[in-house]
Parts: structure tokens; C-alpha cells; sequence
């Protein structure tokens, strides 16, 4: 719902009279003011001398008159207003991905390869070592058996690497010697020789293939979209006028200006009314006359102004210089 209020703004028109009267202090305080107009002969003995030469009579009568105030009305009120936008929205999407692998498939075989190598025999033979008979025994040595044990060891090179790492074993083997009993068996000097063997071994080969194969799957990604949205704001908007309002009846200054030329003899006062400042009249030499009884024209009812801010002069009555002036007046 649409808020609303009421913005009022005037300016008082007796304000703006007080303002007149304080820019124009000199006039002011030349004005008398009166309540009803004279009926009889003016009265010239206090009037002011003009610049042509004549006398004049000035007065302020306050007069009731209709005015109204001017406000400015202003309505506040919110007015919607929508345009549109475009918004970015992501929406699911779903692409197929395909991955290639391969597969090796292997197949080891063995086959016999002959090959030669080198067996180093080492063996440490027994040597016998008696002592010569003693002169003093009777008897004669007496032979004796006995079974000893000779280490006898092998060793193979096997390349590995590049290089030939040999590998040893040895053996005990058992020997039975006999010798006299003024023997003894003692280790001696080892004895090596090297002996080439022909042998086969189990050589393995291995057969690969690679067997390609193709791995698919489903994907899940955003896609990005432009959507249509329309957007509605409050927008608070001021509506003003004018118009014319609280009318009151208020008094306003009228100036009432008589004047003669020098040496004229004083007649009755007569009056136009005249709402626009007409160009005062002009007065011609007259015969002197006798008193004539006052006649007054009724004045057009005056229509009311539109407001206005700036100093309006207010309306002033000249009286006319003759009788005849005063006749067309009356026509």
C-alpha cells in the first residue's frame, strides 16, 4: 500500500502587507487614515505641493476584501517499477568420459641353455713321517691302521653382475692308512687343480603383449545459464500544485488622493474609482462655481487578484477637475 501524506506550504497575505508598509516607511507615514470618505468641501490647508505646482490631499481607507491563501499540496507515495535482470543459474549436466588403458599380457617360458665352468678341487693330502728304529729295541716295529678323515673342497664361479663370485663347499673323506708304529700321519701341502664341467640350465623367457581397452563413465558438470527475473522496487515519488485555500475576508489600504491647481477655488469632492492607477487627470481653469451637492457613481465591484508575491501599488481615487468630468462618469 501506497503511503501517503500532505505537504502544506502558504504565505499569508497580511504578512505580505505588513512587509509593503515596512518597505515604503516615508509613504506610510505621510497617509492619514480615515473611516468614511468626506462629504463636504476638501479641505486643502494641509495638503502637499507637487512638483507641477498643485495641492494635494492624500488619505488610506481600509476596505474588506475576499483573499485567499496559497498552499502548495504535495502527495508522497511510493510507485513500484520493475525492469529486468538476467541471473546466472547453474543447472546439472551430465557428459560421458572415456579413458583408453592397456593391458600387458606376459607369458614366461624355460628353455635349456648348455654353459661351461670352472670346479676348483683343493684337497690337503696326509704324509707320513716315521722315525728311524732305536738301536736299543729287540723288536721290530709293528704295523698299525688307523682311518683318518682328508677335507676335500670344490669351488664354482658364477657370474653375477658382471663379476665372478665363486662359491666353495668342502667335504670330509674318510681314508684308512696303515704304517708302522714308529709313524705318524701329518697334514701336507694342499694341492688345487681346476676341472671345466659342461652343464645345462633352465633359461626363462618371458613373451608380452599389450591389449588396449576403453574405460567409460558418466560425468556430472554445471553449465551456466542466463535466466530472464524481473526486479520490483519501491520508488518513493512527490506529486505537488498550487491551489487556493482557507478564504477570509481581510481589510485592505485604499489611498485616496484629492488635488487642485494654485488659486482654484475648493469644489465638493467627487470621485472615479480606478483599480489600475490610471494617469491622473488633468485639470483646466474653470469658472468659479457655486456648491454643488455631491452625486457619487457607484464603482464597478472590483475582481479579485490573483496571488501575487511581489508589491502591488494599492488603488487610489482621483477627484475629477470639473462638473462635466464628473457627468461622463456618472454616463
Amino acid at each position: 500500500m501506497a503511503n501517503s501524506f500532505k505537504t502544506w506550504s502558504s504565505i499569508s497575505a497580511t504578512k505580505m502587507m505588513v512587509l509593503i508598509l515596512l518597505l515604503n516607511p516615508m509613504i506610510t507615514m505621510a497617509m492619514d487614515v480615515i473611516e468614511e470618505e468626506p462629504n463636504g468641501a476638501i479641505d486643502f490647508t494641509e495638503g502637499e505641493t507637487q512638483d507641477d505646482g498643485s495641492i494635494c490631499v492624500t488619505k488610506t481607507k481600509y476596505v474588506e476584501k475576499l483573499e485567499k491563501q496559497t498552499v502548495k499540496e504535495c502527495w508522497h507515495q511510493n510507485v513500484t517499477q520493475c525492469h529486468e535482470t538476467y541471473v546466472t543459474e547453474f543447472r546439472p549436466n551430465q557428459e560421458q568420459v572415456c579413458e583408453e588403458h592397456f593391458w600387458k599380457a606376459c607369458k614366461i617360458t624355460f628353455k635349456e641353455k648348455a654353459y661351461n665352468y670352472t670346479l676348483k678341487s683343493c684337497m690337503t693330502p696326509l704324509v707320513k713321517k716315521c722315525e728311524p728304529p732305536s738301536r736299543y729295541s729287540a723288536e721290530p716295529p709293528k704295523t698299525v691302521c688307523k682311518t683318518w678323515f682328508e677335507s676335500q673342497c670344490n669351488t664354482t664361479y658364477k657370474e653375477v653382475d658382471g663379476h665372478q663370485k665363486p662359491q666353495t663347499w668342502c667335504s670330509k673323506e674318510p681314508r684308512q692308512i696303515c704304517a708302522p708304529d714308529n709313524c705318524r700321519m701329518e697334514p701336507g701341502d694342499e694341492v688345487c687343480h681346476d676341472k671345466v664341467i659342461e652343464s645345462t640350465t633352465q633359461k626363462p623367457e618371458e613373451i608380452c603383449d599389450l591389449q588396449p581397452s576403453s574405460h567409460c563413465r558418466l560425468v556430472t558438470n554445471l553449465v551456466p545459464h542466463l535466466e530472464s527475473q524481473q526486479v520490483c522496487k519501491d520508488i518513493p515519488k512527490e506529486v505537488c500544485h498550487l491551489k487556493l485555500d482557507n478564504p477570509k475576508m481581510v481589510k485592505k489600504p485604499v489611498t485616496l488622493k484629492w488635488c487642485r491647481k494654485p488659486n482654484e477655488p475648493e469644489a465638493t469632492p467627487q470621485y472615479v474609482a480606478s483599480y489600475d492607477a490610471p494617469t491622473p487627470v488633468s485639470y483646466q481653469a474653470s469658472q468659479a462655481q457655486a456648491p454643488v451637492v455631491p452625486q457619487y457613481a457607484q464603482p464597478a465591484a472590483p475582481q479579485p487578484a490573483s496571488p501575487s508575491y511581489g508589491a502591488t501599488a494599492s488603488p487610489v481615487y482621483y477627484k475629477p477637475a470639473n462638473q462635466n468630468l464628473f457627468q461622463r462618469a456618472r454616463v
